[in-house]
């Protein structure tokens, strides 16, 4: 399964991220300056071809999740 996403590009000029919910519950009367540009963050998942199941990612006997190598996609 392969999953692509992307998103606009955000500028924080004054402010941050205190416009996203849950953050400016702890910051009431807080202002931002922020502007989304034509610059795009993109990400693509894919599973591991030697990840049949879930259970083989994260084995029921083991509190460590098990880390998969990345290889580049062709």
């Amino acid at each position: 399964m392969i999953i692509e996403s992307k998103a606009p590009t955000r500028v924080d000029f004054a402010g941050s991220t205190l416009d996203i919910w849950p953050l400016y519950l702890f910051h009431p009367g807080a202002i931002t300056l922020n502007a989304a540009i034509s610059l795009y963050a993109s990400c693509v998942i894919e599973t591991h071809p030697a990840a049949t199941t879930a259970s083989n990612w994260f084995p029921a006997t083991s509190s460590a999740k098990k880390v998969l190598p990345l290889s580049p996609r062709s």
